[in-house]
């Protein structure tokens, strides 16, 4: 696991690959969000510790869920992507909530200084909430 500043659209590159429609994480990939700083967690692909969030090897998710996957947004979309598979686990042991994991994908937009970080964001707030229903809907069977 690597903790290095990245500027570069390539650095990003190499630690996530796109299969067909899927994006998979290949090398451990780490980000620093502050106010995760009191947070501790740990899933099969996503920790966190003292505001680092760890998306692990082999973790694989959709990228930006119907929209497009500028290099702007697409650091935040993965970690988004991850906080939102395991929801319910970090409610439970960490106490996050839908709402954080929406934060820390506006702020990881923002850090890449993307031009649409407010439409990703709010498309979040209003539709994220589906996802959620879906996963109830899915455990109650």
């Amino acid at each position: 696991m690597k903790l290095f500043k990245r500027k570069k659209k390539e650095d990003l590159n190499k630690f996530w690959k796109k299969e067909g429609k899927e994006y998979v994480i290949v090398e451990d990939y780490v980000v620093f969000y502050k106010p995760f700083c009191d947070k501790f967690f740990k899933t099969k692909y996503i920790s966190c510790k003292n505001g680092y969030i760890t998306l692990k090897k082999g973790f694989r998710c959709d990228g930006c869920s119907m929209s497009p996957d500028f290099a702007s947004v697409i650091e935040g979309c993965l970690v988004h992507d991850g906080l939102y598979t395991y929801i319910r686990d970090l409610q439970k042991a960490a106490q996050i909530t839908r709402k954080e994991a929406d934060k820390c994908f506006r702020f990881l937009m923002r850090k890449k200084k993307s031009k649409f970080s407010w439409i990703y964001f709010r498309a979040v707030r209003w539709f994220g909430g589906l996802h959620n229903s879906r996963n109830k809907r899915e455990l109650q069977r």
